[in-house]
């Protein structure tokens, strides 16, 4: 019972320290500069929350997702306080969906479909979110006439070829991840699917702000502007995060 009681304090902690943190972060006028470190602080804190979890408990579930969030703390590392490594960010978050579409199918639907061999499953994975990605790009960047030899190459760096087919990978990964989470949401109503579902509901709508806010010229020469998407990009960025730690949390119940 102490033990039980001790997870509980340590859980109330955990959610009021990230309230906390969300407020000063979404609320407008709060700590200037002072905000990208509270930004990284936010996704700090639910990875040493995942490594507790991991402490008390290991197993796949539990290991695969301390990675996950790892990964997307050092990622926000490089963007929030390193501020100028982009394209080591945008790698890191690849390899984030990466684990967490391992965890979504080991931990979570292979255990709805335990028919499925493990090599099979491992193939259909590595095509579906690695060599599916790249050729698309691939046609696309010949579509395009970018690998044309009537098209001068001068001044395209590995850089500018890099950052599309991260992006591309980066995006299939996530929204795979999404419909997974989803068939595990509907095929077994748990809160732990559910917690997977939603959170990388709120992934995609970060992306999304993210993309519009770099797609979008208008964004770029307005403050206000750039302060305001960069809370709302917070707004759901932080509650994904907070999301799969409580399908951690709940994966133990999955089966009950």
């Amino acid at each position: 019972m102490t033990g039980q009681s001790d997870d509980g304090r340590t859980l109330a902690a955990f959610f009021c320290l990230e309230a906390v943190l969300y407020g000063l972060v979404i609320i407008p006028g709060f700590f200037g500069q002072v905000c990208h470190p509270l930004r990284f602080f936010t996704i700090l804190v639910c990875t040493l929350y995942s490594l507790f979890l991991l402490k008390k408990k290991q197993d796949p579930n539990r290991i695969l997702l301390s990675t996950a969030l790892m990964l997307t703390a050092l990622a926000d590392f490089c963007f929030e306080i390193l501020l100028d490594r982009i394209l080591t960010a945008l790698f890191i978050f690849v390899l984030v969906q990466l684990v967490h579409g391992v965890r979504l199918n080991i931990c979570f639907y292979s255990r709805l479909t335990p028919s499925q061999s493990p090599a099979r499953a491992f193939w259909g994975f590595i095509s579906a979110r690695l060599v599916l990605p790249v050729l698309v790009l691939l046609a696309a960047a010949l579509y395009s006439g970018l690998l044309s030899r009537t098209m001068s190459l001068e001044g395209l760096t590995g850089r500018d070829l890099l950052m599309p087919a991260l992006m591309l990978v980066y995006g299939c990964n996530i929204i795979m991840n999404q419909l997974v989470s989803l068939v595990s949401l509907i095929r077994r109503k748990s809160r732990a699917c559910l917690c997977m579902s939603l959170g990388f509901f709120l992934f995609i709508l970060c992306d999304i702000t993210v993309a519009a806010y770099l797609l979008y010229p208008g964004l770029g020469p307005s403050l206000a502007m750039t302060e305001g998407m960069a809370r709302l990009t917070w707004f759901f960025y932080i509650p994904s995060q907070i999301l799969f730690v409580m399908s951690g949390i709940f994966y133990d119940y999955l089966d009950k």
